[in-house]
């Protein structure tokens, strides 16, 4: 009897240990997947390799998002509409699917809270990837067109999105121009170009004043912090 008694009591012991630690464990987790913003999980969009969500607590868009070194990136453009933006479609592509062509006077207001336009200290990382893995590893790789050499192995999903120039769209579908910024230099204008065509690993990375005042480019968000925990 007194056995039994025994075998009983170490039983309840071992369930209360177990189910204190499955407790653990899940809130755990979701310590771990928890976002400064509201967020879904869910396959991810276009060709990103990513399965975070960001939404825009502005109008409600969503935007997977994928870590690169130590940042944050948008892996789609940004969609948000603003008084100097404009948006791309024809019978192929979707409105908001190339997002929106930003002109370079609102890019410090136009992400949403907490994120920012890539600096040049976040083009860092970037550079590391291209020279390691080429300028492919960047890019979308269902978009471009005569380009079956992208991999997007980052899963930043470069959209061949062009750029707007007045009121023209230029470089549609062999040409990704994003923004980006230098915060000790206000004056400048940095801003990414790469072209695809023809299995192309071209790129520019640089400002300068021709034309940038009548040209609009794409902006990807990045932020610093957007998984808690870490």
């Amino acid at each position: 009897m007194e056995t039994t008694v025994n075998m009983n009591i170490t039983t309840r012991f071992y369930l209360i240990i177990s189910f204190v630690i499955i407790i653990l464990l899940y809130s755990a987790c979701k310590e771990n997947k928890s976002l400064p913003h509201t967020h879904t999980s869910r396959p991810p969009l276009h060709d990103s390799l990513s399965n975070f969500i960001y939404t825009d607590h502005r109008d409600g868009q969503q935007y997977p998002v994928v870590k690169i070194g130590d940042q944050w990136w948008f892996a789609e453009n940004l969609n948000y509409n603003t008084k100097l933006s404009f948006q791309y479609a024809d019978e192929k592509t979707a409105p908001h699917e190339w997002g929106r062509y930003y002109h370079i006077t609102e890019i410090d207001s136009v992400c949403p809270r907490g994120w920012r336009v890539p600096n040049l200290n976040d083009w860092k990382p970037l550079q590391e990837l291209i020279d390691s893995l080429g300028v492919q590893s960047l890019m979308d790789s269902t978009k471009w067109k005569g380009n079956s050499d992208a991999t997007n192995s980052s899963g930043l999903s470069l959209h061949p999105s062009g750029f707007g120039q007045k009121k023209d769209f230029i470089l549609q579908y062999i040409n990704s121009s994003i923004w980006f910024k230098d915060t000790n230099d206000t004056t400048s204008h940095w801003h990414l170009h790469i072209d695809g065509h023809n299995n192309a690993d071209v790129y520019y990375f640089h400002t300068h004043d021709n034309e940038v005042f009548i040209r609009r480019f794409a902006v990807r968000c990045v932020c610093d912090t957007f998984v808690q925990g870490k």
